[in-house]
């Protein structure tokens, strides 16, 4: 047996879990609940990332990495974006949680907050039950053919990428499909009103030289007009499998009072002939704006 210490990451609430260390990553976050009153989620919903810091997105988690301390944990916060996030269900010697590997120190320097942080936890926030007569996403998910089911939003708005947990069963919840829209008005947020519309046939001159006007939020692009608002995220040349997921996804999914609304995807090269991957969106609000307008403009008109 083993003692690892954990943080629920926005609450910052410490703990520690004995466990085998032949055991997985899935049975861990059973042990994490049992553990924790807190956790009300099912197991299988907690997202764990390994609380090892690297300098570059492929060394994250490494044999090189130092562990996050308590006393860091508890006075600087915690931002999961500089940590591994442990998607797949690995045994815990795979990703680096076994004897030996944990960074032990003595009495003194725990007690001093120095000891390690291995696995930062996020619980999801808890939403209501669908309403009677809503559609249920989970209606459209047989439809994929890809083995994975749910949008890693909080993933997709620290990386600027898009990512999809591995999951055991292949529905998405209602408090997903609230937080995709969540997600989208978070990007929409920060655009302005004179933002440049992306359409099919624009250019654009790698990942973050925009045309004059355009906003960027995250991997987000938006254009806000009276009437509606479109969202638009782009991948690079070197994601076009993860673009072609995402379009599957969205196209399962199909129309949704909780989600935004998928129009369009294409795929455009730049004035370098890189090649950019694109998928357009337009908000609930945009869509609710433009039924709104047009029954305005049918009940004044001349």
């Amino acid at each position: 047996m083993m003692k690892l210490y954990c943080v629920i990451v926005g609450v910052e609430i410490d703990f520690s879990v004995e466990i085998d260390e032949g055991k997985t990553l899935d049975e861990l976050k059973v042990a994490i609940k049992a553990n924790n009153p807190v956790v009300k989620c099912d197991a299988r919903w907690l997202r764990l990332f390994l609380a090892k810091r690297n300098t570059t997105e492929e060394e994250k988690g490494g044999d090189d990495g130092v562990w996050l301390t308590h006393l860091e944990a508890h006075r600087d916060g915690i931002y999961t974006r500089d940590y591994k996030y442990l998607e797949y269900d690995a045994s815990l010697r795979a990703v680096g949680l076994a004897s030996g590997q944990l960074g032990e120190v003595d009495d003194a320097d725990r007690a001093a907050g120095l000891g390690p942080i291995h696995v930062l936890v996020v619980v999801p926030e808890e939403a209501p039950a669908p309403l009677s007569g809503e559609l249920d996403v989970r209606d459209n998910l047989d439809r994929l053919e890809v083995p994975f089911a749910t949008r890693d939003l909080n993933y997709l708005l620290d990386y600027d990428t898009a990512k999809y947990s591995s999951l055991r069963s292949t529905a998405l919840s209602y408090a997903e499909a609230a937080r995709i829209l969540a997600a989208a008005r978070s990007a929409i947020k920060s655009a302005t009103q004179r933002a440049i519309e992306i359409r099919e046939g624009v250019l654009l001159d790698g990942p973050l030289n925009l045309p004059q006007g355009q906003t960027k939020s995250n991997f987000y692009y938006a254009y806000s007009r009276f009437g509606g608002i479109l969202a638009a995220k782009v991948y690079g040349e070197m994601h076009s499998e993860a673009f072609q997921r995402e379009v599957d996804v969205n196209r399962a999914l199909g129309s949704h009072p909780n989600i935004v609304q998928f129009l369009n995807s294409f795929s455009v090269e730049n004035s370098t002939g890189e090649q950019r991957h694109i998928i357009v969106m337009r908000s609930l609000l945009g869509v609710l704006l433009t039924c709104l307008c047009n029954i305005l403009r049918l009940r004044f008109a001349p």
